[in-house]
């Protein structure tokens, strides 16, 4: 005769695992008891780590086992990995610095957030020059995706215009020379790139020169002009 012994299995479970996005990140597995088990499965990586970039979306059966030595037991749950929203951004346009503030409104689906550098959701305002990411995200209610566009926001071109000394009214139209090449002049007395005095009158007279670079984006640069009077001549008739 001889005698067998029947032992009794450790006593296993593994609690309900909640549903988890796809884009979620990694999660630490603490549902198994006893601790000191081991988790396997799709998606388990290192266990107790589950990775649902691993598995992508669908329903996947995890099992949790426990050795104490003498014998194994194992229990299972099911772990659901639910897609996230596919989400995008159109790129706008390029700005200038001291544009006027935008409503963003390239993002799908709509009903989404917007942030980012100089964002205050929903609206950009171009206040500094460089590319600023924009990041819009949406939230289906059980899981949120997001997608990234850089808006560009391009300096001012540097402007200047040559100061004109003043000049008295009878005298020809004087050149003026503004920096870069090929900006407009505008003011009183403007004739093209030249300012004629007795158009203009006497008086101080601004003339502003403005130049618009290869972005679009306008630069001016103002100058003074003053027009002097002519002096009050006569002469009496000779005898």
């Amino acid at each position: 005769a001889t005698t067998i012994n029947v032992l009794s299995l450790p006593l296993v479970s593994f609690s309900v695992l909640g549903d988890h996005c796809v884009n979620g990140g990694v999660i630490i597995l603490t549902e198994g008891l006893p601790i000191g088990g081991g988790y396997s499965g799709m998606g388990i990586t290192t266990s107790p780590t589950f990775d649902p970039l691993a598995t992508g979306t669908g329903d996947f059966t995890l099992s949790y086992t426990v050795d104490n030595g003498t014998c194994t037991n194992s229990a299972t749950s099911v772990i659901r990995v639910l897609a996230a929203p596919v989400v995008s951004l159109a790129t706008p346009s390029p700005f200038c610095l001291g544009d006027g503030s935008v409503t963003l409104n390239g993002g799908l689906p709509v009903g989404g957030v917007y942030s980012g550098t100089n964002v205050a959701d929903p609206v950009f305002d171009p206040i500094s020059i460089g590319t600023h990411t924009v990041t819009y995200s949406f939230d289906d209610g059980s899981c949120t995706g997001s997608a990234t566009s850089d808006i560009v926001v391009n300096a001012l071109p540097t402007v200047s215009i040559d100061g004109v000394a003043d000049i008295c009214e009878n005298v020809s139209p004087v050149n003026l020379t503004g920096s870069p090449l090929l900006g407009t002049f505008t003011g009183v007395g403007i004739v093209g790139s030249s300012f004629d005095p007795s158009v203009a009158g006497v008086g101080s007279h601004v003339v502003t020169y403005t130049f618009a670079d290869g972005n679009g984006c306008l630069g001016s640069a103002a100058t003074t002009i003053n027009v002097l009077s002519l002096p009050l001549v006569s002469f009496s008739v000779l005898g």
